[in-house]
């Protein structure tokens, strides 16, 4: 690695250009501020915990997805009464509603509650 002393002119010069690039024109700071508000507001985000979005549930894994809207993980944490392929659409009954007696009998009451 190699070290080079920089004339100061040149090192204010240096300075100057970066100051311009990042606070430079109106505009600029308006981008920069933009950024900034996209920034905060995705890790607005990610602390209330980015999970998807259950669809047709024919592709969710009832114990390896995050599904269920539980506070830390949102992985179910029921001991495995069901198979472990099971998916998220076998909860469910051909009118597309929530088997709630199998709900109960393999979730504990908290997820079964969130899920219900």
């Amino acid at each position: 690695m190699s070290c080079f002393i920089l004339p100061d002119i040149l090192v204010k010069d240096i300075e100057v250009a970066c100051a311009r690039f990042w606070w430079g024109s109106s505009a600029d700071h308006k981008k920069a501020s933009y950024v900034w508000k996209s920034i905060l507001w995705g890790r607005n985000l990610v602390a209330r915990g980015i999970r998807w979005r259950v669809g047709d549930m024919r592709s969710i894994s009832v114990h390896n997805s995050r599904w269920i809207p539980t506070p830390h993980s949102f992985l179910v944490s029921s001991p495995r009464t069901l198979p472990a392929d099971s998916l998220v659409s076998d909860l469910l009954d051909n009118d597309g509603r929530w088997k709630t007696q199998l709900i109960r009998d393999s979730f504990l009451d908290f997820e079964a509650e969130k899920i219900i």
